[in-house]
């Protein structure tokens, strides 16, 4: 496993536990990034300010925002993660705009390429230092942004070739090798992990702490 990806969280504690119990196994960079409402605070606990000035003491390597809404909604909440941050890098993975739902509960997003990219760039230029998409985004969205990116020179483009596996199933990450927390820790419990069948070389973590 070359990357913890923790996201989609809904509250500050539920990161802070999950980056605990990584961090009790091992020093694997960790990106967290949360979903938000437009102001930046969060759904559970917390705001997407308070994340990046708390978790990268925690051991997060990067910290961010994914889902909550489209690229052209989401600058405020990134100048303000990257004015808390200091040098931890800020990711912003958005959706490709707001959805709209069919008569037969479909969400449909209508930002294409070349507008998510656009506003992308504007997200670049907030601070973001790692970019992405999340729902509603397809590989003509990413491939678009791979390719503003590489014309930039300050902008490094990631090969994702290696990987093999993706899953983002907690169920499949339960079973043999235990992690237990501090006895300080307020979140003091077990998690399990499991590899899923055939092996994976990223982690897509999602955790929900009640």
């Amino acid at each position: 496993v070359d990357l913890f990806a923790v996201e989609t969280m809904m509250g500050v504690t539920e990161c802070m536990a999950a980056i605990e119990a990584i961090r009790s196994l091992c020093e694997t960079p960790i990106l967290c990034t949360l979903s938000v409402y437009s102001d930046g605070k969060c759904y559970f606990d917390g705001s997407a300010e308070e994340a990046a000035e708390l978790l990268p003491g925690l051991g997060a390597d990067a910290v961010g925002i994914n889902c909550s809404s489209g690229p052209d909604q989401m600058g405020s909440v990134v100048r303000m993660m990257h004015r808390a941050a200091g040098d931890t890098p800020i990711a912003a993975k958005p959706n490709a705009g707001l959805p709209t739902i069919t008569e037969t509960g479909e969400a449909v997003y209508s930002m294409g390429p070349e507008d998510f990219v656009r506003h992308m760039q504007a997200l670049k230029a907030s601070g973001a230092a790692l970019l992405g998409g999340c729902c509603g985004t397809t590989p003509a969205h990413i491939q678009a942004l791979k390719a503003i990116l590489a014309r930039l020179d300050d902008a490094p483009v990631l090969d994702h070739s290696a990987i093999q596996l993706v899953t983002e199933r907690s169920q499949q990450i339960c079973g043999n090798l235990s992690v237990s927390f501090a006895d300080s820790s307020p979140f003091r419990g077990a998690l399990d992990f499991r590899s899923p069948q055939g092996g994976t070389n990223y982690l897509d973590f999602h955790c929900t702490f009640y």
